[in-house]
């Protein structure tokens, strides 16, 4: 980082250090004009969002890996914070989740979102997004306007899945990615209004002209343990083994 000074006079600057100054899809720019009323620091680059998730081991107690049987409900939470969003006119922040195939997501209706330890309303706050207009991932979650939060306050989301029958048994785990994709660029103006119903609340109408960073994914693994199951006649010994035994196991999970 290289830092210089300038005696100027009040007005309207532009600074730029050079094009192409963010080269990875996880930076964002700061803003290249200033108004100047007195002493001012200019920063190259603005802080970028980031984001953690985990899924429940147990009730309480949150990793990146945990246990569960075929037909049992897996937990996750992500965690992130409201960005600093000064000098945008519009900011997207979405969150893109990839369930593998042998999970099957619970639902739009298995989400909670808090931010700042308030809980927020799906269809008003934010959005869900899901099927083959996000494909292959398995839902988007988009904030109609981050804007409106405190900058640094908590946000919270969590949903759960179920373990199905095309779950890979033994070490092999089944994942679960995440990451988040956001504003980067305060210099280009967005369309947060989104008129049109073509488009969807919190969602460019097309992201391939839109100014969007990605954090990298965070991945998390549920392991299905085999179960291998001897069956004797009368007892447990040698030479009581019963040949062509077929039974079903029941029970619960939470």
């Amino acid at each position: 980082t290289t830092n210089y000074t300038a005696d100027v006079v009040p007005g309207y600057y532009l600074i730029k250090d050079r094009d192409g100054s963010v080269n990875t899809a996880d930076g964002a720019y700061s803003r290249f004009m200033l108004e100047v009323v007195g002493n001012a620091t200019a920063t190259v680059k603005s802080e970028v969002p980031s984001g953690d998730k985990k899924v429940y081991i147990d009730n309480t107690t949150k990793g990146d890996a945990n246990n569960a049987s075929i037909g049992s409900h897996v937990s996750y939470e992500i965690t992130s914070k409201v960005p600093n969003h000064v000098g945008y006119n519009y900011y997207y922040f979405i969150m893109n989740d990839t369930l593998s195939e042998g999970l099957t997501f619970d639902g739009a209706e298995s989400i909670a979102v808090t931010v700042g330890g308030t809980e927020l309303i799906q269809g008003t706050d934010y959005y869900v997004y899901t099927g083959n207009d996000v494909a292959p991932k398995t839902f988007r979650l988009a904030f109609d306007d981050i804007m409106k939060y405190t900058v640094g306050d908590d946000i919270v989301v969590t949903y759960s899945a179920t373990v199905n029958d095309k779950a890979f048994v033994g070490t092999t785990g089944n994942p679960n990615t995440w990451n988040l994709q956001y504003s980067n660029n305060p210099d280009d103006t967005f369309d947060g209004d989104r008129p049109d119903d073509t488009n969807k609340p919190g969602l460019p109408a097309d992201e391939k002209d839109e100014a969007l960073g990605e954090t990298p994914e965070e991945k998390t693994l549920t392991y299905v343990t085999e179960l291998d199951i001897t069956k004797y006649a009368n007892e447990v010994a040698n030479g009581h083994l019963l040949a062509g035994a077929e039974f079903t196991l029941t029970g619960t999970s939470k």
